[in-house]
């Protein structure tokens, strides 16, 4: 939909993913510790993913520093 300033604005309907996501965010500021991975997760599942890639790559075994996790 177009406004009479030429701005494009889209809706998307609320998914039950995204209701989770919300009951998450309230969780972590309660204190309440959720399933979603926080800053360190998602750092080692970098460091997991590039060595994986370096192993195809390089046809051999890649260790995962273990200081990633």
């Amino acid at each position: 939909m177009r406004d009479k300033n030429g701005v494009t604005a889209e809706t998307f309907s609320p998914s039950p993913a995204y209701e989770l996501e919300i009951q998450a965010f309230e969780s972590e500021l309660r204190g309440e510790r959720s399933l979603l991975p926080d800053g360190e997760d998602s750092l080692y599942t970098v460091a997991v993913t590039q060595a994986a890639l370096k192993s195809i790559e390089e046809r051999r075994i890649v260790t995962v520093n273990a200081a990633a996790q």
